[in-house]
């Protein structure tokens, strides 16, 4: 489960934005391009000019493929910083009352200190702050079957 920050960004209108870089998907393209074209200007064996043309439309496909799969960046306007997003999980020792008043009181250092290096732990927190701590976003999530649902409200601070 994520934060559904489309909305948030949608909600809080010029505070966010958010964009897709395709320049290494561009740069793998070009690449594979280049490689194709290898045997069309060298002299290679018949076998040998197959494999570098294969390997430059491989080179293609997966440049191609990779723009299905870029993650956009955000970026908080006001600092004009990048939103780092870090999941904390937590096993059932931490309770979800901690977690909530770790979440409200901002102790992200207190969080890393508990969190569990567990990825199937029954709580999670998805967090999205800025280096300079402008902009703090939090939800806390915990497991059901198969998925996990949010259970806290959205925290959003922002410091201008």
């Amino acid at each position: 489960m994520d934060i559904n920050i489309d909305r948030l960004i949608e909600e809080n209108n010029g505070k966010f934005k958010a964009k897709k870089s395709p320049v290494l998907a561009i740069a793998i393209i070009v690449a594979g391009l280049i490689v194709s074209y290898i045997p069309v200007l060298t002299e290679l064996s018949k076998n040998s000019g197959i494999i570098v043309a294969s390997t430059g439309i491989l080179l293609i496909l997966g440049g191609f493929f990779s723009t299905f799969f870029i993650k956009s960046t955000i970026t908080y306007l006001p600092t004009n910083e990048k939103l780092k997003r870090k999941e904390y999980f937590f096993d059932q020792q931490v309770s979800a009352e901690a977690i909530e008043r770790m979440i409200k009181t901002e102790a992200f250092e207190e969080m890393e200190k508990l969190a569990s290096k567990n990825p199937n732990a029954p709580h999670m927190v998805v967090s999205y702050r800025t280096a300079s701590k402008s902009c703090a976003i939090c939800q806390h999530f915990k497991f059901v079957p198969y998925q996990y649902e949010a259970v806290g409200d959205l925290f959003v601070r922002f410091k201008e």
